[in-house]
Formats: C-alpha cells, sequence, structure tokens
C-alpha cells in the first residue's frame, strides 16, 4: 500500500515537473509569438505612419506651390478654389487627430479674410508652422519659401497629391472635379 501512495505521489510529481517544463516552454514560445506580433504591428504602423507622412508632405507641397505659382492678377479667381482644395484635403486626412486640428485652424483662422498672393503665402507658411511646432518640428523659415517651392512643378504636385488621395479611395468624385478644374486653369492662372 504504501508503496503504491509513493508510485501515485511520484508520479503526480512527475506529472507536475513535466507540465512545469511544458509551461516554461509554452511561454517563452507565447512570448516570441508576442514578441513576432509586436515587432509586425510596429512595423504595419511605420508603414502606415510613412504613408500618412508621404501624404502630408504631398498636401503642403500642393498648398505651397499654388501659393507660390499663382499669378497675382488672378488671385480673386482661384481665391475659393483654392480655399476649397485646402478644407477639402483637411476634412479627408488619414489621421483624426490631425484633421480636428487642422480644422481647428481653418475654424480660428478664416482663410476668406485673404486679400491677395502674399496673404495667401503667409497664412499657408503660419498653418504649417503651427503643425511643425505642434510635432515638435523646426518651424521654416518665411525667406525660405519662395527658394523652395518656386522650382517645383505644380502639375507634378498636383498628380502626385490627386493619385495619394485617390490610393486611399477618398471622395474620388470631388477629385475628379478637381483635376478637370485644374487641368483647365493651370496655364492660365499659375506660372
Amino acid at each position: 500500500m504504501f508503496i503504491c501512495i509513493f508510485c501515485n505521489f511520484y508520479s503526480n510529481y512527475i506529472m507536475y515537473i513535466a507540465h512545469c517544463i511544458l509551461m516554461k516552454s509554452f511561454k517563452e514560445k507565447s512570448i516570441a509569438y508576442q514578441k513576432a506580433i509586436a515587432y509586425q504591428i510596429q512595423h504595419k504602423n511605420q508603414q502606415m505612419l510613412d504613408s500618412y507622412m508621404q501624404t502630408y508632405i504631398y498636401i503642403w507641397n500642393l498648398f505651397h506651390v499654388f501659393a507660390e505659382k499663382l499669378k497675382d492678377e488672378y488671385f480673386d479667381s482661384v481665391k475659393s478654389a483654392i480655399i476649397d482644395v485646402v478644407h477639402f484635403s483637411c476634412n479627408n486626412l488619414s489621421c483624426s487627430n490631425c484633421k480636428t486640428h487642422a480644422n481647428e485652424y481653418l475654424k480660428e483662422n478664416d482663410m476668406n479674410l485673404i486679400t491677395n498672393k502674399e496673404d495667401l503665402k503667409i497664412y499657408l507658411w503660419k498653418f504649417h508652422n503651427n503643425v511643425n511646432t505642434r510635432k515638435g518640428v523646426a518651424e521654416y523659415p518665411y525667406d525660405s519659401l519662395t527658394d523652395r517651392y518656386s522650382v517645383m512643378n505644380l502639375k507634378d504636385c498636383f498628380d502626385k497629391y490627386a493619385t495619394n488621395f485617390l490610393n486611399f479611395k477618398r471622395d474620388i468624385e470631388h477629385i475628379n472635379l478637381m483635376k478637370k478644374w485644374f487641368s483647365i486653369c493651370h496655364d492660365y492662372y499659375f506660372n
């Protein structure tokens, strides 16, 4: 009888040890699996962040190049269209925080008060630096705007902007209307 109890105890002890070994192995595999999943999520998030950042580069380039290439004498003719492009872009940002902050800025800083090309350049420069400050990025000097954006091709900026928005399947109808408007007025209103 003593031997049976001992065997039973010993058997349970062996099972317990085996269980502990298996659980340790399982935990190690589980931790490795969790790390692999975390890496994949981080990598995917980085890809999304890179995509977002590329989107924002296209948007800012388009805004600044619009302002830089606009012929002074046609400001009043295209003012409402440019305001529409800015509002459309801000309403369709991928990042909900960015969208909220951008729309708050637009509400607090009425674009309809802009009266000429220079005002537009200053408005967009302040808007962009507001975003830079929020992100902890150094402000861009106003004196550098012309050097940077005057050499860019407006058509290329618009095409990259439109293609990027279409890739994200955002308001395709609106983008197509903007493409038509842009193709009609590009040579006439912009340098």
